[in-house]
């Protein structure tokens, strides 16, 4: 059994990380629809994927008013209590997939890539998300059971016959990984290669390439490292580990996941310019006795005319 302050402990680090993801999550779509120097392809895909991650913390917070983790329950009442939790988490899992397929053809077919309209670009790219998620809750929902389980989340909840969904979610997103380093280690060797420097619009528009290359391999190390552990290590308690030492495990294993719906805000800022600028006038309307018109004056960004001009 969990000790009552391991519970009280836990559920105060997810509340208060809920809180904090929130407040980032919110700021980013409200800079997002506010201000136009984000009004760009990738800026939509990356608040879609804001509002899923939204949908989840408000679920974490959800299960950890009812307490619904920390009692044994049955996995089809589980089910029920988090069914929109396991969408928004398989949709936003898929999402990540997507965010960096949408450079892969930045970099493969840029002038094709700016042909496509806005509105339709983002919902293609966006509807095999949604697409996957729907048929592995339709999946889920036909093989659920009443089995008891210790621990309800939407990792434990889902039957053993079909977590195949997530080892083939967990897959792609490595593989995505994988791919995009050697995108990063494509674009420095292009920058470096005298006989390939012809093709960059500028040295500005390519630095500024390598440096958002950087921030979506930053997303998806905190994603792999946080999302990806998290469904392993819960598999590896439930599937392997004794009852007692699988039931201390789950218990502190959900604040593995909490980084990668909290991450957002804290990414963009640190990472791009724009976002940054969006962020500070958006801080002093808010706050303008503490954030000065100074400090949203644009940034110098050479690479706004590059491949990465939408961050």
């Amino acid at each position: 059994m969990v000790s009552h302050l391991a519970e009280v402990s836990i559920t105060f680090v997810v509340v208060c990380l809920c809180f904090i993801g929130l407040l980032g999550n919110f700021a980013l779509l409200t800079a997002t629809v506010i201000y136009k120097e984000l009004h760009h392809k990738i800026s939509f895909i990356v608040a879609v994927l804001t509002c899923l991650h939204v949908v989840c913390l408000l679920s974490e917070l959800y299960m950890e008013a009812l307490q619904l983790r920390f009692h044994p329950i049955t996995r089809l009442e589980c089910f029920r209590h988090t069914l929109i939790y396991e969408f928004a988490m398989l949709a936003q899992s898929s999402m990540f997939f997507m965010l960096w397929m949408d450079y892969l053809l930045a970099i493969i077919i840029p002038l094709k890539h700016r042909f496509f309209t806005t509105v339709t670009y983002v919902f293609t790219m966006c509807l095999p998300p949604f697409v996957i998620a729907g048929i592995a809750i339709i999946l889920v929902s036909v093989n659920m059971d009443s089995d008891p389980i210790e621990f309800c989340t939407p990792i434990t909840m889902i039957p053993v016959n079909t977590e195949w969904i997530l080892y083939v979610i967990n897959g792609l997103n490595v593989a995505a990984l994988l791919l995009n380093v050697i995108n990063f280690l494509t674009l420095k060797y292009r920058g470096r290669d005298p006989a390939l420097r012809l093709s960059v619009s500028s040295h500005g528009s390519h630095k500024s390439d390598i440096k958002l290359m950087r921030s979506f391999i930053l997303m998806a190390w905190v994603f792999v490292c946080s999302w990806c552990l998290s469904v392993s290590s819960t598999l590896i308690a439930v599937r392997l580990l004794p009852k007692e030492i699988s039931s201390t495990a789950l218990t502190y294993i959900v604040v593995l996941a909490l980084p990668t719906y909290c991450q957002g805000y804290f990414v963009t800022y640190s990472r791009s310019a724009r976002y940054r600028k969006a962020y500070r006038k958006l801080q002093h309307l808010i706050f303008p006795w503490i954030v000065s018109p100074a400090d949203t004056k644009p940034s110098t960004d050479n690479g706004s005319k590059g491949i990465a001009s939408s961050l």
